[in-house]
């Protein structure tokens, strides 16, 4: 199903056509959209669309939830080889399973705040020390640095193939 609609409520849209699609019985979906206005011309946003969807299928990704936007990176890893995007899952996915609910949930947030710890806080609606303590139990739970840009990219990463439950 494909929906194209212009609306500043987008993940709204999508997350209630995702609770409709689930409420009738249909548990195993993918709802798709774009966070921003689409720029490009209807064909082009098509394929970028199944591209992305694909990408989607083929590594299995657990949530029924996604932005265009988001998945740009999770494109580049579908065409890795095989191989060696097992070696780095099998290395960090482990310990990212170690990972509570809130570290999980504040992974997510942090990110998509763009690394800011104060939007994080707001975000989160805690305190700036609490995310300081729960940044400093990230690392230490799996030896990254979620403020480095670098190991924040491979915190992404796993989290994509982790069932989350956020």
């Amino acid at each position: 199903m494909i929906i194209l609609a212009q609306s500043k409520a987008s993940f709204r849209t999508a997350s209630g056509i995702s609770t409709a699609l689930t409420e009738n019985f249909y548990t195993n979906h993918h709802v798709l959209f774009y966070r921003n206005p689409c720029e490009s011309h209807l064909l082009e946003s098509l394929n970028e669309l199944e591209e992305t969807y694909r990408s989607i299928l083929r590594m299995n990704l657990r949530d029924s939830i996604f932005t265009v936007e988001d998945l740009f990176l999770v494109r580049i890893l579908d065409k890795l080889p095989k191989e060696d995007l097992t070696r780095f899952l099998q290395r960090r996915t482990s310990v990212f399973e170690k990972l509570s609910y809130e570290l999980r949930l504040t992974i997510k947030i942090f990110i998509e705040e763009n690394l800011s710890m104060s939007r994080t806080a707001k975000a989160l609606f805690i305190h700036r020390n609490t995310l300081t303590y729960r940044i400093q139990k990230i690392r230490q739970i799996t030896g990254l640095d979620i403020r480095n840009f670098q190991e924040a990219i491979e915190l992404l990463t796993i989290s994509y193939f982790v069932t989350s439950n956020i």
